[in-house]
């Protein structure tokens, strides 16, 4: 189970990286409009920080995306 968990969260991780760069959007711009520096933003991003509930959906209201579309 824990593996499965990983791996979704990578992938869940990698398209919003992916969504950033679609929009041209910055790390720093996108901490910004999440409420984090760009140095907490790159440490979500690649994982070195957890993901929390509250944080991922902040970042989809910022992506206008729905939770449901990352799964």
């Amino acid at each position: 189970m824990k593996v499965s968990t990983e791996n979704n969260l990578k992938l869940v991780l990698k398209k919003i990286k992916e969504e950033r760069i679609k929009r041209e959007m910055s790390q720093y711009d996108f901490g910004e409009k999440i409420g984090l520096s760009q140095n907490a933003y790159f440490k979500v991003e690649t994982g070195k920080t957890k993901l929390d509930l509250f944080r991922f959906l902040t970042i989809c209201k910022v992506l206008e995306m729905d939770p449901k579309s990352f799964f």
